[in-house]
C-alpha cells in the first residue's frame, strides 16, 4: 500500500489502519491513511462497494482489524462481503420476525375481558398478548401501533426502517388484513359498550344528584317547618334573619323527638363520659396531664341485666312509631389515654345503644346508656 500526498483531482479513498494490527503485521503506519486509486482499473463491483461506504473504509465495513497490508481491491472484497453477510443475517431475521409477529396476530385474544354491570361500571381483565387493550375507558388497538412490530426476538437491534420493512410486510398480506378488519369491529364494538357504559353512569348520577337536590329542598323545609312549630317567634326571627346553625336546630329536634324515651334513660353526654375516663385511667397509671380518646367496639355479651335494660329501650321505642324506620343498636363505648392504647392498658367502659330514626327525611339519633360505667386495669 502505497500513501502519499495526492493531486487536487485524483481519486483518493479514506482507510482506517487498526494499530495493534499494523504493529503485528510490521506496518509503519496506523490511523487515517489515504490510498490513491483510479477508477478505471477497479470492477463495477468494487466502484459501487467504494461509492456505498463514502471513499471511507473502516474496521467496521471490513468485519476485521485493517492492517494497513491490504490492497483496496481485497479491502472492497471483504467490505462487500461483510455487508452481504449482514444482509442475510438481516433478511433472515426479518424472515423470524415477519413469522412471529404473524403466529401472534392468529393466535393472540383478541381483546382483554369487558364486563359491565346495571349500573354502567366496568370491569377489565387485561390479558398481557390481547391484541385490543381496555383502559381507562378507552380501547386502543396494538396491532395498529407502530411498537407493535418491535417484537424481533432477544439481542436483535431494531431500526424505525427495520420496523417499517416488516409493518410494510405484515400489512401487504390479504389474510392479515382480513384479520385487522375483524378487529376493528370488535375494538369499535367494545368502544360503544364502553360508552354506553358511560352514559349508564351518567344517568344514574344526573338521577342520584337530582334526587339528593329533593331530599335537600326538603330537609330544609322540614327543618324550618321545626322552627316553626317548636321553637318560638325569637327562633323563628334568627332563623328568618339566618342566624341560627343548623346543628342548634337538629339538637332542639332531637331533644324533641326522643323526650319519652330521655324520661326513662339518660342520654350519654360523650364530653362528659370523656372526662371521667381520663380522670379514671389518669389514676391507673398514677399520671396526670394526659388526653385521651373515644371509640365503639362490637358488642360480644352483656350481662342480664343490660339485656333488660335494652329490651326495654326497645320498648319504648313504640314513641317513636311516627319516625319509622327505627333501629336499635347496642355498643361497646370505651375511653382510654392517648399513646396507652396496648391491650394492658386502662380503659373506661360503659354498654351503650344508639337508636336512630328518620324525621321525614332527616336521620336523628341518640345514644343512651345500658348500665353503670365501669373501670378495666
Amino acid at each position: 500500500m502505497n500513501s502519499k500526498t495526492n493531486p487536487a483531482n485524483n481519486f483518493t479513498a479514506q482507510v482506517y489502519v487498526d494499530k495493534e494490527a499494523a504493529l503485528l503485521a510490521g506496518r509503519d503506519h496506523f490511523g487515517s491513511v489515504d490510498i490513491q486509486f483510479k477508477p478505471s482499473e477497479l470492477s463495477e463491483t468494487h466502484r459501487k462497494t467504494l461509492l456505498s461506504v463514502n471513499y471511507k473504509i473502516t474496521r467496521s465495513d471490513t468485519g476485521a482489524p485493517i492492517t494497513g497490508a491490504e490492497t483496496l481491491e481485497a479491502l472492497l472484497d471483504a467490505v462487500k462481503a461483510n455487508y452481504d453477510k449482514k444482509a442475510e443475517i438481516e433478511s433472515q431475521e426479518l424472515s423470524a420476525a415477519v413469522q412471529f409477529v404473524t403466529n401472534r396476530l392468529k393466535t393472540a385474544p383478541a381483546a382483554d375481558d369487558l364486563t359491565i354491570d346495571a349500573e354502567g361500571l366496568v370491569k377489565v381483565t387485561s390479558k398481557p398478548d390481547s391484541l385490543i387493550k381496555i383502559s381507562m375507558g378507552s380501547v386502543t388497538k396494538e396491532y395498529r401501533q407502530a411498537n407493535f412490530y418491535d417484537t424481533w426476538g432477544p439481542g436483535i437491534y431494531r431500526t424505525d426502517h427495520r420496523r417499517n420493512q416488516l409493518r410494510e410486510i405484515i400489512n401487504a398480506d390479504p389474510e392479515i388484513l382480513k384479520l385487522f378488519d375483524e378487529l376493528d369491529a370488535v375494538a369499535d364494538g367494545i368502544t360503544e359498550r364502553l360508552k354506553a357504559a358511560q352514559a349508564t353512569r351518567d344517568a344514574i348520577r344526573e338521577a342520584n344528584y337530582q334526587e339528593q337536590a329533593k331530599a335537600q329542598l326538603s330537609r330544609t323545609a322540614q327543618i324550618k317547618q321545626f322552627v316553626i312549630d317548636y321553637m318560638g317567634e325569637l327562633a323563628i326571627d334568627r332563623y328568618n334573619d339566618g342566624l341560627m346553625q343548623e346543628a342548634e336546630i337538629l339538637e332542639a329536634m332531637t331533644a324533641k323527638t326522643f323526650n319519652e324515651i330521655d324520661q326513662h334513660f339518660t342520654p350519654v353526654d360523650r364530653a362528659a363520659f370523656l372526662a371521667e375516663a381520663v380522670d379514671f385511667c389518669c389514676d391507673c397509671v398514677h399520671e396526670t396531664g394526659w388526653s385521651g380518646r373515644i371509640i365503639e367496639r362490637d358488642l360480644e355479651t352483656v350481662t342480664d341485666d343490660q339485656y333488660k335494660r335494652l329490651h326495654e329501650l326497645r320498648t319504648l321505642t313504640k314513641f317513636l312509631r311516627d319516625f319509622e324506620p327505627i333501629t336499635v343498636k347496642p355498643f361497646l363505648l370505651t375511653g382510654y389515654l392517648d399513646n396507652f392504647a396496648d391491650d394492658d392498658d386502662p380503659e373506661y367502659r360503659t354498654v351503650a345503644a344508639l337508636v336512630t330514626v328518620m324525621r321525614g327525611d332527616i336521620e336523628l339519633s341518640r345514644e343512651y346508656s345500658l348500665n353503670s360505667v365501669e373501670g378495666a386495669e
